[in-house]
């Protein structure tokens, strides 16, 4: 199966600060994606949505990830 993921960008750029794991279940939550151990933000390309609109949401994702690692980093 296909995905579409961040390359682990969010984690590459913010690192992992303890309590990573909360903030990445709440983005799992916001926005409907997967957050795999290691951090990386992805999606299935199943056929439900179009490929722009899945890019679109792991793009957001993975920005407002990094974004709250690195608040999370103090």
């Amino acid at each position: 199966m296909r995905r579409i993921d961040d390359g682990g960008a969010a984690v590459t750029l913010a690192g992992r600060p303890r309590g990573w794991r909360e903030i990445a279940r709440h983005i799992e939550d916001e926005y409907c994606v997967n957050v795999s151990r290691h951090g990386l933000v992805f999606l299935p390309v199943t056929g439900c949505l179009p490929v722009d609109e899945i890019e679109a949401r792991i793009a957001a994702a993975s920005s407002a990830f990094a974004n709250d690692l690195l608040d999370l980093q103090g």
